[in-house]
């Protein structure tokens, strides 16, 4: 089995442009032409697929039956190859496992892929030094900053069920494993991404003791391929069962195609510019129901925000998850980035003037909007 690569053949370079839906990035090659390239990466990939991102392409075969030229491989998280390629993950784990380079994992060998059981498929089946045999699960990971990795960064009740059905399949010297397979070096610890997907890291929390959980640091070398050097991160459990929590702040941010005027009941008649709008708000008793309802179209129309989220053509919700309320803290640093707005909006209990800020262009395609969530999400033991 030969050493694994980012790509076959010759690597493209392009820099990434949009993404407009899942499965498709458009990205500009170094001719100056926009193409579209396959993404295969059903994450949201926000802090690394930013306007201007450089990025690697693999040419598809003529043998490939897709309807682009080419498929996004990598993409540079500062000077480090971060590789997209999800379907790739299987062949990287089964080389690092045949090879015997993951620390602690040197005594088992794959006997399987693609494993069916049930109503499940599993990655592989694999088999220890004492002849037993277990199921192991692979997670590409890209999600990264201040030296925590995490997973998954999209809601994941497929992978919140695997966990479960692993769990009853374990047995006490045959613990069923998954295995993290993190993206990129200087990452020191794993942590579920309870932001997100606070039922998945739930399920992870309470199925530890039955499931082996294990997350393997990779790299790549400037020639495109891996690195012969594997790092298992450290789990924090004491830090994640105090994070657990239902509760916090979150970020709105909305889209408004059409300029108009709304009444929010005390604040009287505001003009509604197009454009973005940023809302801070908090959620100290259930935030997931808080963020759910200002998704909802249909609802009475209560507070500020609901009236704004009424003319609003996108809402995207942003939870930031904290036992502390955090509230005022984020709305102070949203303000140094963005134009608030609408005085007296969502701030009745702030001493800032407004928790509503505007930018004319979306402001999750922004380096900095995507580095104040990691300033407030990837919080350090």
């Amino acid at each position: 089995m030969s050493t694994p690569a980012l790509v076959r053949g010759t690597p493209i370079k392009a820099e990434f442009v949009t993404r407009p839906n899942r499965f498709v990035a458009k990205c500009c090659l170094e001719d100056g032409s926009v193409v579209d390239a396959f993404m295969p990466n059903p994450g949201r990939l926000g802090e690394l697929l930013l306007p201007g991102a450089r990025m690697i392409l693999e040419e598809n075969s003529s043998l490939t039956k897709r309807r682009t030229r080419f498929t996004a491989a990598a993409v540079y998280r500062q000077d480090q190859l971060i590789g997209l390629n999800t379907l790739k993950a299987n062949s990287i784990v089964s080389y690092l496992i045949k090879h015997q380079m993951v620390p602690g994992l040197e005594g088992i060998r794959t006997v399987s892929s693609e494993v069916a059981h049930g109503r499940s498929r599993f990655d592989f089946l694999v088999e220890n030094e004492a002849g037993m045999r277990f199921f192991l699960e692979v997670k590409s990971v890209t999600l990264c900053g201040n030296g925590i990795a995490m997973f998954p960064d999209a809601v994941t009740g497929r992978g919140s069920r695997h966990l479960v059905e692993l769990a009853k399949l374990s047995e006490p010297k045959a613990k069923s494993m998954v295995l993290f397979l993190v993206q990129g070096k200087g990452q020191e610890m794993f942590v579920p991404d309870y932001h997100t997907d606070l039922d998945f890291a739930r399920v992870m929390s309470q199925v530890r003791n039955k499931v082996r959980y294990v997350p393997a640091a990779i790299e790549w070398d400037m020639e495109l391929k891996l690195k012969n050097s594997v790092e298992v991160l450290n789990i924090p459990w004491h830090f994640i069962s105090k994070r657990l929590v239902d509760t916090g702040a979150y970020l709105l941010t909305l889209r408004i195609d059409h300029r108009s005027g709304i009444n929010i009941g005390a604040l009287g008649d505001l003009e509604v510019r197009c454009g973005y709008y940023i809302y801070v708000g908090s959620g100290m008793s259930n935030l997931s129901a808080r963020i759910a309802r200002h998704l909802r179209r249909r609802k009475k129309l209560r507070w500020h925000i609901d009236y704004l989220c009424d003319v609003a053509d996108r809402i995207q919700a942003f939870p930031i998850r904290s036992p502390w309320s955090i509230e005022t803290e984020i709305a102070t640093e949203v303000a140094r980035l963005y134009e608030p707005c609408m005085p007296g909006f969502g701030s009745s209990d702030s001493h800032l003037s407004t928790h509503l800020f505007f930018s004319e262009t979306n402001p999750v395609a922004h380096e900095a909007f995507q580095s104040l969530l990691l300033q407030f999400r990837f919080v350090r033991p």
